[in-house]
């Protein structure tokens, strides 16, 4: 089961604590439409559900250009 950041935020709050950049990291983000127009990933590898589209994408890199689809 994957959970999105908004709910690990709203399970764990947004107090600083250790491992909350942790927590955050395994979570995948949720954007609507295509994250590659103006969502920039926290690190490669984090996963993101397009919400409109129902797609899928996984970040190689660190910025907004470089997601790829890999579930429709």
């Amino acid at each position: 089961m994957s959970m999105n950041e908004a709910k690990v935020k709203q399970l764990f709050g947004t107090a600083d604590f250790a491992n909350n950049d942790a927590l955050l990291a395994m979570a995948h983000a949720e954007y609507a439409g295509n994250p590659t127009n103006n969502l920039t990933p926290t690190h490669a590898g984090k996963i993101c559900h397009d919400t409109t589209n129902d797609d899928w994408y996984i970040s190689h890199g660190t910025a907004a250009s470089e997601w790829k689809i890999f579930a429709t």
